[in-house]
């Protein structure tokens, strides 16, 4: 709700996520293990696509 994207996008970002080792599988109800330490996320803002500035990701379409 805070960043005000939609279910189908929101569920695109954690896959693309977690595709991309910074967070791990979603396990049912259970929340998923983070594997960047905090204040980590600006160093992998150019590996995952995701602008740390505005907190948008570059999605490419399939």
């Amino acid at each position: 709700r805070r960043l005000k994207v939609g279910y189908a996008r929101a569920a695109r970002l954690l896959d693309i996520l977690e595709e991309k080792g910074v967070i791990g599988p979603g396990e049912g109800a259970k929340p998923r293990d983070v594997y960047v330490k905090p204040g980590g996320g600006a160093m992998l803002a150019g590996e995952t696509g995701i602008n740390a500035d505005t907190d948008e990701a570059e999605v490419e379409e399939p």
